[in-house]
């Protein structure tokens, strides 16, 4: 059986820049959903809520703080000009010895991207679902609110930045053009 190895799409700043947004947008949608989903549900006439949920509460913000430590952790690899290089050292050394392309060193740099800013953004999410699930224990909109809103102020702080892309892109192509190490990336 054949199996396909998935591709990046955006082989420019902008393409990746362009597919980021529409993803960040979707799981910002997502958390909307989750509003409606729990104000049909506790609107039903045979809900009712199936326990307290002071007990989970303080278990749950604190996850959710838990989930904003590991997000400044990760964003540093985004945002962080020494630390996202040394990611692809390997590569580049690969690349000065002719075992790979530019355009392989291209597809790493965006796939690198969009893997960090999902996870980043997952967990931005998740603190939505935390919300819900005790609305849904609890019957009362009122957690979903206040955590669907703290994931959304999350989520827009965890925004795409095409500066941060574009700065990533030149400083690769850089490397590329002049053999001298980008930033940050020692040999």
């Amino acid at each position: 059986m054949y199996i396909r190895k998935a591709t990046v799409p955006g082989k420019t700043p902008q393409a990746a820049y362009n597919f980021m947004v529409f993803i960040w947008l979707l799981l910002i949608m997502s958390i909307f959903i989750y509003y409606f989903i729990a104000r049909l549900a506790i609107s039903q006439p045979g809900f009712s809520a199936s326990g307290e949920s002071a007990p989970l509460f303080p278990i749950l913000v604190g996850i959710s703080i838990i989930d904003l430590g590991i997000q400044v952790f990760l964003k540093q690899f985004l945002d962080d000009q020494r630390l996202f290089p040394k990611i692809l050292k390997g590569i580049s050394n690969q690349y000065h010895e002719g075992a790979v392309t530019g355009e392989s060193l291209h597809k790493e740099l965006i796939q690198r991207h969009y893997n960090i800013s999902i996870v980043l953004w997952a967990l931005g999410e998740s603190i939505a679902i935390y919300g819900l699930v005790l609305t849904f224990i609890s019957g009362d909109l009122r957690y979903i609110t206040g955590f669907g809103a703290f994931a959304i102020l999350n989520m827009i702080f965890l925004r795409p930045r095409r500066q941060i892309i574009e700065e990533q892109f030149s400083r690769l192509r850089r490397h590329l053009e002049t053999g001298m190490p980008m930033k940050g990336i020692k040999g």
